[in-house]
Order: C-alpha cells, then structure tokens, then sequence
C-alpha cells in the first residue's frame, strides 16, 4: 500500500530541492502551544535569589499588547551578565522559568501595528532596543534565549514580511543569523537576509554597542539596504535535508500528550519517516530539554542549596558499614523500594507486598521470627503493612529484635 508507513524508505534524492532563503514556499506547521497572556501583574519588587535585582526588565507582550512574560537582566561582574526569564504560572505565580515552547518574539506589538514594515532581527533585547532608534523604518524584534535558542521561537509572526538579520560579530552569531532566515523563510517569509558585519569590526559587536571608529548611523543603514539588495550564500543558506524533520521534532516535543498523538501518524507521513522513529525522535528531544532546564534551573539556584545536606547520622561517603544494615533494612522495608522482590540467598530476606495477597491474613510483627514456606528456613524481614510470601506462620519461638532474623 502507498500509506504503508512501515514502508522502506524509496530514492527521495530527485525530490530533494535546494530553495534559497529568499525563495522558500510556505510551510504548514502542525498547531503548537501558544503562550497565554500572565495570569498576574508583573511584581513591583522583582528579585532573584542569587543575583539580587535585574538592572534590566523587559516586557513579552502579544499581539494586543498584553504581557505574556518576562525577561531580566543581571550584572553579575565587570564583563559578566545574567539575562533569566520571569514567567507566570497559571495560578499567578511569577517564577524564574522559560516560557512555553515555541517562545514569542520581542516586539510583537509593534509587529501588528506596522504589516508593511521591513524587520530587523537581532540578538537580545537591549540590541533590539537599540535598534529601534538606528533604525525607525524598521520593526525591531528578537527572539528569547539567545544564540542557541533560535530553533525555540515562535517565527509565524513572519510571514509574508521583508526581514533583515544583523548578527553578533563573532561564529555563534553568524550561525545564529542564518538559523533565523532559515527559520523565517520556513513560517512564510516573503524575504530574510543577513547583514554581512566587517570582519575587522570588534568581536561580538552588536547595533547596542558604541560604533566602530569611523562608523555613522547612515553607514549601517546603508549595509541593511545593501543585504536586501544583494543576498549572497551567506544570507541564503541551503537548506539542509534534514531540517524539515529536526524542526517537527522540536514542534511535537513542545505539544502536550494528546495533541501528538492526534497528529503524529499525519506528521510521520508528511516527513517520510516511521511513527516509531518520530516517536522515539520526540522523546530524545523532551530529555534534552529537560535537562537545559534543569541545568537553568541549578545556575539559578541561591549559593548553598546546591551542596548535599550532611547524613543526619554524621556519615560520610558511600560506603554502607555493618552498623548501618538494621537502619538500612528498616527503611528499605518502611518506604517499600523493594516491593516486590524476593531473594533467596542464604542470609537475605524473602518480601512480598501485602496488596499482593487477599485479606484475611495478619502482618508479621518486626522481627518475629523465620519463614518455613516451601520447605521453611529463609529469615523475614517484616513489619505492619508486610506478608511472607505464600502466607506461611512464622516460628513463635525463632527470632527476637529489629531487622531479619539469621539463619
């Protein structure tokens, strides 16, 4: 069958076409979260545990002009920053968290005000603040999370718009800016170049910035007019093969459960790859973002709370001394973590969990003496909530004191 998804994969290589920026078509995207308006005004008093005050708060705003976010700039040495986002939950709790996934552009307001406007793309929201005032017959935007967050924005705002990228003077910047024409382009761009920056000017310079010696206002206008009018291989990159599948994935991972299932069989299909590998491409992808946000998490962590807290029992390392073994086992059998397993070793413990078993039958008391099912002679570690396996009686005369009882 045609539909067969299980399928092998057929010669795709004749279907495979390279468009440049410029020229992309449209593509549809499957429906994605959308971040809603905050539940709750912005703090007056805003505060981070480790870094204090921002020195900066920029306001994420939809279309219509409500606040949908935070983001928050921190100086934490001469040459050194922390720019954090400031969410709201739904209970209308501010919390130092990322926004949904795929994340709003900064400036979507002035976005909707001015269609016919050309876009300037830059990197961080002071350089699109900055922008702004260089440039006035542009929209100014940028996106949340930096150099390596491109991929994470919402870039439907695009569509159909004229847009230029100026990216930061150094590597992670000029890939960035491709990243965003490709990006642009994929939502419907109707154009997304980039801005060719000399290599001579200083490393990681933006448009926020002092101008380089020699450099006036009129001089980068002209070099945004210049990117439009002549895209080079640097503002069209090819497009790669795989993106069309990288970028779903990074759709389907921000969807909740029910969401992707409802689309997922259509999703496979359209990209020409199985269900179980898209499956298996989205769960990778959620674990990676788990873990960006827990590395988030822990750099935003007040000092201290990232040490481990002292044994309460004064221990050190993690060796388990033969003075442990009865607390050990007691908690072991208190908190269930070992439910169900059985060992039958000579000196170990036979345990069963007693909703395994129909009612009817007492918990041995802790330590009240050995199991004799199947033959008898395995020891029971026991206490209320516990059942030896198969409900044999213990020996009223075996066994006294905490713990399991030795052969």
């Amino acid at each position: 069958m045609d539909d067969d998804r299980f399928a092998p994969l057929g010669d795709i290589s004749e279907e495979l076409q390279v468009v440049p920026v410029s020229a992309s078509p449209q593509i549809k995207h499957n429906p994605a979260p959308v971040t809603i308006p905050a539940a709750a005004a912005l703090p007056a008093s805003i505060r981070h545990g480790r870094h204090g005050e921002p020195v900066r708060v920029w306001h994420y705003q939809d279309a219509e002009g409500k606040l949908l976010f935070a983001v928050c700039r921190f100086d934490t040495g001469p040459d050194s920053k922390e720019v954090l986002p400031y969410s709201c939950t739904a209970g209308g709790s501010w919390v130092w968290k990322a926004p949904t996934r795929p994340r709003p552009l900064y400036g979507l307001p002035e976005l909707a005000t001015r269609p016919d406007a050309p876009v300037l793309v830059v990197e961080g929201e002071k350089a699109a603040d900055a922008a702004r005032a260089l440039f006035p017959d542009h929209v100014a935007v940028c996106w949340q999370g930096g150099a390596q967050a491109v991929v994470l924005a919402d870039w439907q705002p695009m569509a159909g718009r004229h847009l230029t990228v100026w990216p930061d003077n150094d590597d992670a910047g000029r890939k960035a800016a491709a990243a965003v024409a490709k990006a642009a382009s994929a939502a419907g761009a109707a154009r997304a170049v980039a801005v060719n920056v000399p290599a001579d000017w200083p490393e990681k310079w933006d448009v926020a910035d002092p101008l380089p010696e020699g450099v006036t206002a009129e001089t980068l206008a002209a070099m945004v007019l210049a990117a439009m009018a002549e895209p080079g291989p640097e503002a069209a990159p090819e497009a790669a093969p795989g993106d069309a599948v990288r970028e779903a994935v990074v759709a389907a991972a921000a969807m909740e459960r029910a969401d992707y299932l409802a689309t997922r069989i259509a999703t496979a299909k359209r990209l020409g790859v199985p269900v179980g590998e898209l499956d298996a491409m989205r769960a990778q992808r959620q674990q990676e973002d788990q873990e960006a946000d827990a590395a988030i998490a822990a750099a935003e962590r007040p000092p201290g709370e990232d040490k481990p807290k002292p044994d309460p029992r004064g221990r050190v390392g993690l060796e388990v001394l033969g003075a442990d073994l009865p607390d050990v086992a007691a908690e072991l059998a208190t908190m269930g973590v070992l439910a169900p397993m059985n060992l039958r070793s000579p000196g170990m413990t036979a345990m069963v969990p007693a909703h395994r078993h129909g009612g009817g039958r007492t918990p041995y008391e802790r330590g009240q003496g050995t199991c004799h099912c199947r033959g008898g002679g395995y020891p029971v570690l026991s206490c209320a909530g516990w059942w030896c396996e198969d409900g044999g009686q213990p020996a009223t005369t075996a066994g006294a004191g905490g713990g399991a009882t030795p052969l």
